[in-house]
């Protein structure tokens, strides 16, 4: 267990340079909806421009178990194949509550297709959630991790944490803070990554 939490911890060092990447380029609608042909420094510059973290090496994710609202206890691993969406957030941090729109209309824009989002409540009991979604109408999976595996395993610091995970199992990008999830960037990122 030691060396786990050594090795997410090694990991979390080598997303520390980032540069910014200047636009020259406007992106038309219609290239939103089919997979764009980016090379992988474009993917990396794509989630530097979204002020994300990029690893400099390939790290496999971390298969933490949650339970969904419906009681059903669920791993990372049952999404193999499928490009992820890892939310970590808390029904009381303003910024996760805010982007969590952005992230419905991102989550129905991709139905159908191998992406799934899985918003993680991290440190809250099932009815703390359940209570905060029951009005809300989302429709993208929702978890709860009441024992904090997920912010252990990931290192989490803050939340929201929002990690994007490939088709493969690697880890390709972390995400700290709240954001707009139905954007420009993120589309063609994902389309890259399906």
């Amino acid at each position: 267990m030691k060396r786990f939490i050594i090795f997410i911890t090694i990991f979390f060092f080598l997303f520390s340079c980032k540069k910014e990447i200047e636009n020259t380029s406007e992106t038309k609608q219609d290239e939103l909806v089919q997979p764009v042909n980016l090379s992988s420094s474009d993917v990396n510059n794509l989630i530097v421009k979204m002020n994300g973290d990029v690893p400099k090496e390939k790290v496999k994710f971390v298969d933490v178990e949650f339970t969904n609202l419906k009681s059903q206890s669920k791993k990372l691993s049952d999404y193999n194949g499928k490009v992820i969406l890892l939310n970590l957030w808390a029904t009381w941090c303003p910024p996760c509550r805010a982007e969590m729109p952005s992230m419905e209309n991102l989550y129905k824009r991709y139905q159908g297709k191998d992406f799934v989002i899985l918003a993680v409540s991290v440190g809250e009991t099932q009815q703390t959630v359940q209570n905060f979604v029951k009005n809300k109408n989302f429709t993208f999976p929702i978890f709860v991790d009441d024992k904090n595996q997920a912010t252990s395993a990931y290192s989490t610091g803050s939340i929201p944490t929002t990690y994007l995970i490939d088709q493969e199992g690697y880890l390709i990008a972390r995400f700290v803070g709240g954001r707009d999830w139905d954007g420009e960037e993120i589309h063609q990122l994902i389309n890259q990554l399906l």
